[in-house]
């Protein structure tokens, strides 16, 4: 979108022209900072390098087969609560581990996607970084979350062998209903 921007309105005092050229500077400033939030920005793709995340933005990665690519959120305080982070992990192949600043991921330290796909994270402005629905069919996404691994698009859950089986019996509980 073209702004079109004043240099001078005709018939005003020289004082009066430089304050509403200010103004209409700060609010083409804030219009720019809102779009940008509202639309995010998408980043080149990453491939091996660490990676800092910044809000509202779309990282696309593309891992190549045996290498991991550490993204880092920014900390979730009360001034990020909503904001929003995007991962599209474009190849099945390799890994990408989520670590924040501060706070967690999902609830945990870290999270390693592993499955191509979309990922959308939203702060809880407390205790971190969430994972939200990418779709309209809800649910979670395929990835691993600690010792759960989902797959089948949200619809298998399979707890790692280093895990507690009580946990493993609560979680297959829980799924029943």
């Amino acid at each position: 979108m073209t702004i079109r921007r004043r240099n001078s309105i005709p018939d005003l005092s020289e004082r009066a022209n430089r304050e509403l050229i200010a103004l209409q500077d700060e609010i083409i400033q804030e219009q720019r900072q809102l779009r940008d939030e509202a639309i995010g920005i998408t980043t080149d793709t990453k491939q091996r390098t660490p990676y800092a995340c910044r809000f509202n933005e779309r990282v696309r990665c593309s891992v190549p087969t045996g290498v991991t690519l550490e993204l880092t959120f920014p900390g979730a305080t009360p001034l990020t609560q909503n904001r929003w982070i995007e991962v599209l992990k474009l190849t099945a192949a390799g890994t990408v581990r989520i670590r924040a600043v501060s706070g967690l991921i999902q609830g945990a330290a870290s999270l390693s996607l592993t499955t191509a796909g979309f990922y959308y994270f939203q702060s809880d402005a407390l205790t971190g970084w969430w994972m939200q629905p990418a779709g309209s069919s809800g649910g979670i996404s395929d990835g691993v979350y600690g010792d759960v691994t989902v797959s089948g698009g949200g619809t298998v859950f399979t707890v790692t062998s280093s895990a507690n089986l009580t946990a493993q019996a609560k979680l297959y509980a829980s799924m029943r209903g």
